[in-house]
């Protein structure tokens, strides 16, 4: 259902944030939701950050 996706980090005064962009049609946002906050947590991890806030959606147009 997915592709591969690439999780890319930022420098941001402070903090590291981390994210990922696609454009889903709205029937599909619960499952993509939940299968990126995986793949986040593993590139938080695989660059030795732990996880420490709340993860949340943002749709952009």
């Amino acid at each position: 259902m997915f592709g591969t996706f690439v999780v890319e980090t930022a420098d941001v005064p402070e903090q590291v944030v981390i994210a990922e962009k696609r454009h889903t049609p709205a029937d599909e946002l619960p499952a993509w939701i939940g299968a990126s906050l995986g793949r986040l947590d593993r590139g938080a991890a695989g660059a030795g950050d732990p996880v420490c806030g709340v993860a949340f959606p943002v749709r952009a147009e």
